[in-house]
């Protein structure tokens, strides 16, 4: 960026601006009196108001009329300003400033060579002290220093370790899994030439030796190389002495998931086999004939015996699965029906009976001691025995007119002591039917 100037140049401005603008319009012919800028110059212009406020600006194109500007300038405020307020190019600090700066930027730029700079070497790389000599050293590798974290070379600078780098010896190895008694690559070499040095990976413990040497001459004999035997079929745990027993059929294993044998072997499980099937030649009878009896049904373990069972009630088990019963088996469970029946006749059901016309007790009644009533109407029944808590006793009453199947009428009961029972009868008004008309009531409890 280069500053330029000129003297006298002086225009009005056009139109207003605010304090905000950055571009300025001067009377037509006005911007004539100013320098033309080309790329990276620029100028600085004061605006003056009439009651006295100034700004400095920074304008950085001219096209005709019309400036470009930066605003507030050189320690200046911005301001807005009226059409016509004079602008010119003053002496200004920053113009001198800026123009000092151009002069001597130009005047170094043409006075000084690379010969005549001096160098700041603080890691001490060159043995030259200006730049071109510097240049000079950097195009020889023996000036060209290295880092060197991991200390791989004795040699500091380029050329040294470019040597190094040469010789196999001088080139140190990685060994994170201390394969090698060496530490550089040329002795690392010669121990791999020996198969003796080379240590192996026995995650699985194959081997007694360590190295690659001991581990091949173990494998080569099959009493060395052992195997893997999840099923625990060999006692042997090598390759030699498991081919041994496999050529033995008392040593080799029978997978005996129905547990159809008591050997384990081939051989004891075929002379099993023979046994069972000398026992039921030329044709077992039923008691020879054994039942999988996988649900334990039956204490008998042979055909005959299990059918003998089948004939009776207590060896046949019920199903159960709403947990009904305690008992097991068909007998027990009828017992327990016979006695739930015994009970529910003491205990639950207090009155059964059935009431005709007239108010008379038909059959045999159940816990019922008078009716008073007749027809249709109420009926009051009086219980034998009283009960203890009338909250838990529901009584159901049926209409009932057996003389006409076309007859129609409702019951309805309410429990009105620990003793009555209030029975409704009433027509539903259809063929109403006087004769044989009554009802049949049951009373129980919930306890």
């Amino acid at each position: 960026m280069t500053v330029v100037l000129k003297n006298n140049a002086v225009g009005y401005l056009a139109i207003p601006i605010s304090a905000s603008d950055v571009g300025l319009a001067l009377v037509a012919g006005d911007g004539a009196n100013f320098p033309s800028l080309s790329v990276g110059e620029y100028f600085y212009a004061t605006i003056v108001a009439t009651n006295g406020e100034y700004e400095i600006v920074k304008v950085t194109a001219r096209v005709n009329d019309t400036f470009t500007v930066l605003r507030a300038q050189d320690n200046s405020t911005a301001y807005s300003f009226a059409a016509g307020a004079k602008i010119e190019m003053r002496v200004t600090v920053a113009a001198v400033e800026d123009a000092v700066t151009d002069l001597v930027a130009t005047s170094i730029a043409g006075s000084l060579i690379a010969s005549a700079v001096t160098i700041v070497d603080a890691g001490g790389y060159y043995a030259a002290t200006t730049v071109e000599s510097a240049l000079q050293e950097v195009t020889a590798a023996n000036k060209i220093r290295i880092a060197d974290a991991g200390n791989f070379y004795a040699a500091t600078n380029v050329e040294a370790a470019l040597q190094e780098i040469t010789a196999a010896n001088k080139i140190n190895i990685t060994d994170a899994g201390n394969f090698y008694a060496a530490t550089n690559v040329e002795a690392a070499l010669q121990e791999v030439a020996v198969a003796s040095n080379m240590d192996i990976v026995d995650a699985g413990s194959y081997y007694v030796g360590t190295n690659v040497e001991a581990a091949l001459q173990e494998a080569a004999h099959a009493a060395t190389i052992r195997i893997t035997d999840p099923g625990n079929y060999y006692t042997s745990s090598t390759v030699d002495g498991a081919l041994q027993e496999a050529a033995q059929a008392v040593k080799t294993k029978i997978t005996d998931t129905g547990s159809y044998y008591t050997g384990t072997n081939v051989e004891d499980a075929l002379q099993e086999v023979g046994v069972a099937l000398a026992a039921i030649s030329p044709t077992p009878t039923a008691a020879q004939i054994t039942v999988a009896d996988a649900g334990n049904y039956y204490i008998g373990t042979t055909v005959e015996a299990v059918l003998q069972e089948v004939n009776t009630a207590s060896k046949i088990r019920i199903t159960d699965a709403a947990n009904y019963y305690a008992a097991t088996n068909v007998e027990l469970a009828l017992q327990e029906i016979a006695s739930d029946v015994a009970s529910i006749s003491s205990n639950r059901i207090h009155a059964i009976c059935r009431i005709t016309a007239g108010a008379a007790i038909s059959g045999t009644a159940l816990g019922v001691t008078s009716v008073a009533s007749g027809g249709t109407g109420i009926y009051n029944v009086t219980l034998t025995t009283a009960i203890s808590n009338a909250n838990n006793i529901i009584p159901i009453a049926t209409a009932d007119h057996n003389s006409s199947t076309t007859a129609s009428y409702t019951a309805s009961c309410d429990v009105t002591s620990t003793s009555t029972i209030q029975v409704r009868i009433w027509s539903n008004g259809t063929n109403p039917v006087a004769t044989n008309l009554g009802f049949c009531l049951v009373v129980y409890n919930t306890t």
